[in-house]
Order: C-alpha cells, then structure tokens, then sequence
C-alpha cells in the first residue's frame, strides 16, 4: 500500500504478544537479540519480512507506484501499483482456507511471474487466476517479454 512499510516489535520474529490485566507490556517483550543471530536462516518469518524488504527495496513501482484496488472481498485483497507504465499486483487471503480469486487486469501484460515462489500467471479474458493458500499473499511482477 502507499507509505513506508512498517513492522510492529517483534513481528519480524513471530513473536506473538498478547495483551494481559490491561497491560500492553506483553505485547512488547525484552528481546536479547543474541537469542536471534540466525534468525534469516532458521526463522520462516524473519526470512519472509527479509524476502518483502528486498522485493520493495528493489522495485520503484512499489515504492513510487500509483496505487489502484483491483479486488475486495470480506477475505480476499487485490491491488495494483503502477510507475512509468509498469505493474505490481499484490494479492492477499486472510482466510483460514484456500482460495482462488480472479483479479480484474486491464493493461497491456499478457502475464506476471511470482516474485515469491516459481510461478507464471496469465492474464485471460481480463482476469488473473491466482490461487492463495491459507494467510497468504502473492506478489505478481511484470514478466520480461
């Protein structure tokens, strides 16, 4: 989405804090970060935030993009961003099942690769079928044609 991307403390970790007798002091642990040294390596989340962190960080159209929403359910995100004639889309399932979306697309690519997984998706009859597994999201970038 538009702004400079955020992380909340700890996420990053998946750390789950969660509010106890009012207080919010355990949402916010202490961390010794010593305990997280090979935390790229051996922690799934820290490798996926590492993973978006290089994608944003290596895509002006994610960064300077004009933002356009494709797709909204009660579960199920789509939305493109657009720079100097190019296109990102990004879709999300904040479901706790699978689901399959097709994304309205207008513009001028016949497909997209994945920029998380090895993965083509076609654009056919204006849409993008894109299958999402459970809390999951996918990034779609321009395919070199």
């Amino acid at each position: 989405l538009p702004g400079i991307p955020s992380i909340y403390y700890g996420s990053e970790f998946g750390i789950e804090g969660r509010k106890e007798q009012g207080s919010d002091a355990p949402l916010r642990p202490c961390l010794k970060l010593e305990d997280y040294e090979d935390a790229l390596t051996s922690n799934p989340y820290t490798a996926l935030v590492a993973a978006l962190g290089n994608i944003r960080q290596g895509s002006e159209i994610l960064a300077y993009g004009e933002y356009q929403e494709l797709l909204l359910t009660n579960r199920q995100y789509a939305f493109a961003r657009t720079y100097e004639g190019h296109d990102v889309i990004v879709a999300v399932n904040n479901d706790e099942n699978p689901a399959t979306i097709y994304i309205p697309y207008s513009g001028r690519l016949a497909s997209f690769s994945s920029a998380l997984q090895d993965k083509e998706y076609k654009v056919s009859d204006g849409k993008i079928e894109v299958t999402l597994k459970p809390s999951t999201g996918e990034i779609l970038l321009e395919n070199e044609e």
